[in-house]
């Protein structure tokens, strides 16, 4: 259990915003360590890959425990916009921030490109990889909903990485967060 002050409206606030100033909000996935907080966006405009809802709310038997009704139900308050499995989203038309289609880990699993301020690019990869080595190796997981799309969609972590001055962040990969929030701190 993350300690209060992790709490996503608490970080929020300690720059300054709060979660009424979130007019856009990109899910990853809807398992359920992806979904805390959606509460605190209902009416904000939403991405989420093409399927994913549909998904959530009938999933395999083998990975059903993924996903949190209460979840689902604060997901139905935000205002969603599909984006298509092999369609990459431009947000702004301006390449600052790009939603990436990656199916397979779930059917809708997307990833966030953003051009940072210094001009080197981040990306967020949500769970297509759990550790840096499944993007080398190309090696999905028991989990993944579909196993040929999960590869397919390391493969393009695995360009992506190979860009200069491109950074691929794991969000499980723990040497990531001690590379990257170092002290629990942005570093990158």
């Amino acid at each position: 259990m993350f300690p209060a002050e992790r709490a996503l409206d608490r970080q929020l606030e300690s720059p300054g915003f709060s979660t009424a100033d979130v007019k856009r909000v990109v899910i990853s996935h809807l398992h359920f360590d992806h979904t805390g907080g959606l509460e605190h966006f209902a009416g904000a405009q939403g991405y989420i890959g093409s399927g994913e809802l549909r998904y959530a709310r009938t999933p395999d038997n083998h990975v059903r425990v993924f996903f949190r009704q209460e979840d689902l139900d604060a997901a139905d308050r935000i205002d969603w916009m599909e984006v298509p499995a092999g369609y990459d989203h431009d947000m702004f038309g301006d390449g600052s921030v790009v939603v990436l289609s990656m199916p397979g880990h779930t059917p809708g699993s997307l990833g966030l490109q953003l051009r940072l301020p210094d001009g080197s690019t981040l990306v967020l990869s949500g769970d297509v990889a759990h550790i840096q080595d499944n993007i080398s190796c190309c090696d999905g997981m028991p989990a993944d909903s579909d196993t040929a799309d999960a590869i397919e969609s390391l493969k393009k972590l695995k360009l992506l990485r190979s860009q200069p001055n491109t950074t691929v962040c794991v969000n499980h990969d723990i040497d990531d967060w001690n590379r990257l929030r170092a002290n629990g701190r942005q570093v990158v």
